[in-house]
């Protein structure tokens, strides 16, 4: 068991990994508001090797995120566990209400190479066509809940938290990826 700050970080950690298991079993109703989202024309060959670097912890710090859609104002974005090079998990957080949880993994990580041929995993959508976008950027509906965009060789992974299956959408996820600076993104 990890504890930090006399187990405040312990709850984030097991809040986040609660909505990563609950987001691929339970389902959510619909939100009133769509995303701009658009079908691809063209998907590029899905590739989970790729040459270019890992993204570092140091860049993938540096990423200021807005806040979600449909989430109460004047919360904020709390790393749930160390950011690695590649890596980095991240939770939406009004007080200690978790909303959305936030994962950026990189395609070219050994680990998610090993996994991303695996139909089963969400590192598959390193390796997978996208049918639609959102910015320009591949969108995956991988769950009702889930939405992953793949920007270059990083995977932004989103989550409703569970208790917030009732107040946010799977429409209010892909609303939130349409505010976040993607281009910036694309040129760690």
């Amino acid at each position: 068991m990890l504890r930090w700050n006399d187990g405040t970080r312990n709850r984030a950690t097991a809040a986040g990994l609660a909505v990563l298991l609950l987001g691929s079993a339970v389902g959510c109703g619909k939100s009133a508001t769509k995303a701009p989202t658009t079908a691809a024309t063209t998907a590029p060959s899905g590739t989970a090797a790729g040459s270019a670097p890992i993204v570092s912890g140091a860049k993938l710090a540096m990423i200021d995120l807005p806040e979600p859609h449909g989430a109460p104002r004047k919360g904020t974005w709390s790393d749930v566990a160390a950011i690695d090079d590649g890596d980095r998990r991240t939770y939406y957080r009004v007080g200690d209400d978790g909303w959305v949880f936030l994962w950026f993994l990189d395609c070219n990580l050994p680990k998610v190479k090993a996994e991303a041929h695996k139909s089963d995993h969400v590192q598959h959508v390193c390796v997978t066509d996208a049918t639609e976008k959102i910015n320009g950027y591949p969108l995956f509906k991988t769950s009702d809940i889930r939405r992953v965009v793949k920007v270059g060789h990083l995977l932004l992974i989103a989550d409703v938290s569970g208790t917030h299956m009732d107040s946010l959408t799977a429409d209010d996820l892909e609303a939130f990826f349409a505010s976040v600076d993607l281009a910036a993104i694309a040129a760690l």
